[in-house]
């Protein structure tokens, strides 16, 4: 296989993440869905730290109490102004300071019959903080400001495929977010604010991934995933109204492997 053959499949992938840089599924911007973390241990007392861009800056870490067990937090910045179109072919300008805070514990284990493939059920918190001041290009000067504060509790599946060099992992996760309040206004009214409070989102996140080892504490990390969230709004216990929340899910990064004796 020529080396323009083995590159392919990375050329593609980044076409994929620059488009998406400027496509956006939904205006509702108070609910946001990162990147899981997708760390697999092989020893005790190992530290794995990743860092790179999934729709901002994110920076994750795990540690292993034993072989099967571990720690993990991730903290996930995006704070920037930028262009996007919508699906829709709508042009607008975006002021982004959104910031994530999350944590939990994991569990690996290998498929007896199938040694090469592991099975990582986990568990986690989360903490978010989200505001977004939009406008339509070429639409009217008022802007929208959107802001939001929740907390997160997940569940998350993974399976890992190790073939030499080549980790790919599939992730499922699902996720029920605790909204203290969002608050929605146009900046020509700004005394006219539409706030919730106390109500919640169920979500369900499908991610792919794929690790390429560099060296035995160097690996490359691609994933591009989808995450589907529902919003339950009832004014009483016998009519009901849902909003879909579609986010389109992506990461690039480094994974660094400490205390490590990776083949």
């Amino acid at each position: 296989m020529n080396s323009l053959s083995k590159t392919k499949p990375l050329l593609i992938f980044f076409t994929i993440i620059a488009f998406m840089g400027n496509i956006t599924l939904s205006q509702d911007t108070y609910y946001i869905t990162k990147a899981p973390i997708t760390h697999l241990h092989n020893q005790p007392h190992q530290l794995i730290i990743s860092t790179g861009y999934g729709g901002g800056f994110f920076g994750d870490a795990s540690f292993s109490i034993s072989k099967q067990l571990s720690l993990f937090a991730s903290g996930f910045r995006q704070k920037e102004k930028r262009e996007i179109t919508t699906l829709f072919g709508d042009r607008r300008k975006d002021n982004i300071d959104d910031s994530v805070l999350q944590f939990g514990v994991a569990y690996s284990k290998p498929i007896k019959s199938l040694e090469f493939i592991f099975l990582q059920p986990s568990i986690g918190y989360s903490m978010t903080s989200t505001y977004r001041k939009w406008y339509f290009i070429g639409g009217e000067d008022s802007k929208n400001v959107e802001t939001a504060d929740y907390s997160s509790i997940f569940a998350q599946f993974s399976f890992f495929i190790i073939l030499e060099k080549h980790t790919f992992i599939i992730t499922s996760r699902f996720t029920r977010s605790y909204y203290d309040n969002a608050t929605e206004y146009d900046t020509d009214y700004p005394s006219d604010k539409r706030i919730r409070e106390d109500f919640k989102i169920n979500s369900i996140a499908t991610v792919l991934g794929y690790n390429y080892s560099m060296s035995n504490t160097l690996a490359l990390q691609l994933q591009l995933g989808y995450s589907r969230g529902v919003d339950k709004r009832g004014a009483d216990q016998k009519y009901y109204s849902y909003t879909i929340f579609n986010s389109l899910i992506y990461k690039i990064g480094l994974v660094y492997y400490l205390n490590s004796n990776r083949e």
